[in-house]
C-alpha cells in the first residue's frame, strides 16, 4: 500500500491525499488502530475511525486503461532502475519501444484461448513472420493461463507520450 501511495504522489498532478488518508484510516483501523486514529484526528475528524462505515469502492472511478497505463510506466521505471543497478551507472539515453502488432496479435490469441497454438494459428492467418511469432509464443507459454489485458497500440502510444516528461525526469 505504501509503494502505491509513493507512486501516486510521484504521478498525480493534484493528489487527493486527504481523501486517501481518510479512507485508508478507516479501512486499516481494525489492523492498525493507533495509527489509524492518529491519522483520523490529524485530518480534523470527530469520533473514532474504527466507528466509521467501511469505505465503498466507486466503480465509476475505476479506469482499467489508466491502470494498465500506469503499470506500463511503472514497469519502464523499474526496468530502467534494474539496468542502472546492474551496470552501476545511469545510462545517457533510454529508448522505449511499444510492442508491434504481430506480438499483440499473438498475445491476444494466446490470452483468449490459453493455448500456444492459438498464437501460432493467428500468425499463420496474418502472414506474420513465423520464426518471430513462434519465439514470442514460446516465451509466453509458461504464463499462458495468467496473461492479463493489455493496452491497444494507440493507448500505449498515448500513455508513453503523456509520461515522456515524467520518465525523462525520473530516469
Amino acid at each position: 500500500m505504501y509503494s502505491e501511495l509513493q507512486w501516486y504522489m510521484k504521478r498525480a498532478q493534484k493528489p487527493a491525499l486527504k481523501s486517501f488518508l481518510q479512507k485508508w484510516g478507516i479501512a486499516f483501523s481494525p489492523f492498525m488502530p493507533h495509527l489509524s486514529e492518529e491519522i483520523w484526528h490529524s485530518l480534523g475528524k470527530e469520533g473514532f475511525a474504527v466507528e466509521q462505515p467501511f469505505p465503498q469502492a466507486d466503480e465509476s472511478a475505476i479506469d482499467e486503461s489508466a491502470e494498465l497505463g500506469e503499470l506500463v510506466v511503472s514497469s519502464i521505471v523499474h526496468d530502467a532502475q534494474m539496468i542502472q543497478e546492474r551496470f552501476g551507472k545511469k545510462p545517457s539515453k533510454i529508448y522505449v519501444y511499444a510492442a508491434d502488432s504481430q506480438k499483440r496479435g499473438v498475445y491476444a490469441a494466446m490470452r483468449e484461448k490459453k493455448d500456444m497454438r492459438a498464437g501460432i494459428e493467428w500468425a499463420k492467418e496474418s502472414n506474420a513472420d513465423m520464426g518471430k511469432a513462434s519465439a514470442f509464443a514460446k516465451s509466453l507459454m509458461k504464463k499462458v493461463h495468467s496473461l492479463g489485458p493489455i493496452l491497444s497500440e494507440d493507448e500505449e502510444f498515448s500513455v508513453l507520450s503523456d509520461a515522456a516528461s515524467f520518465l525523462s525526469k525520473e530516469l
